[in-house]
């Protein structure tokens, strides 16, 4: 996700975060009703909060100079710091996408599994 969505083309990212939050939309969506300790969250709004805000961070950078996102992101810029768009946002995306899709696959080969016997 970061070659396609990211501004900075040039540098190379490299990190764990992304497979964190892979694991992390895996386990939301593997129990989607269970609840966080201690905020007591449902697991399904965590990982749409997870995408979201990857989701708008990614969008949100103000290299991409979009008028319509300019506004939102000089505020976004003032409130948290100039570093809020200096991590890899496109690359978090792309992680909790995959953890999202890798258990919502694996757990259709699941029913169908169960079905034929």
């Amino acid at each position: 996700m970061h070659l396609l969505l990211s501004v900075d083309q040039q540098g190379l990212l490299v990190g764990s975060s992304a497979g964190a939050m892979s694991l992390l939309l895996a386990v939301t969506t593997s129990d989607p009703d269970a609840r966080f300790f201690p905020i007591r969250l449902r697991a399904r709004n965590v990982g749409r909060g997870i995408i979201l805000s990857s989701l708008l961070l990614t969008l949100l950078h103000p290299a991409r100079e979009q008028q319509w996102l300019a506004m939102p992101a000089q505020w976004l810029q003032s409130m948290a710091g100039e570093s809020i768009f200096s991590r890899g946002h496109a690359c978090h995306l792309g992680g909790a996408l995959f953890g999202w899709i890798f258990v919502r696959y694996s757990l259709r080969l699941r029913k169908k599994a169960t079905k034929q016997f």
